[in-house]
């Protein structure tokens, strides 16, 4: 019997990585987990939560001084943290 139909997994993964909803939700996993990275060790211990909802990235800071120094930062971080993923995955910040 011969499967005539067979695919290596590879393009399997390779086309389950190209549907769209599935890529989205991997760019938003990899924009979450660089934000230490990017924001610094010092930011990073005081963020309490962090996920994104409709292209906003929702954070919890401990500190409010940090939470109004970040904001005047709000731009400059949708930049550095969408170039370390590639794409666009966020369009704006909200700081809790």
């Amino acid at each position: 019997m011969k499967k005539q139909d067979s695919q290596t997994i590879a393009n399997v993964l390779q086309e389950l990585l190209q549907e769209d909803r599935f890529c989205q939700k991997l760019n938003e996993t990899k924009l979450i987990e660089s934000w230490g990275e990017i924001v610094g060790e010092v930011v990073k211990k005081r963020t309490d939560d962090i996920y994104i909802k409709n292209k906003i990235l929702f954070v919890k800071i401990q500190s409010p001084a940090l939470k109004s120094d970040l904001r005047m930062k709000t731009s400059d971080l949708i930049q550095s943290l969408n170039r370390s993923v590639g794409c666009n995955v966020i369009q704006d910040i909200r700081f809790l």
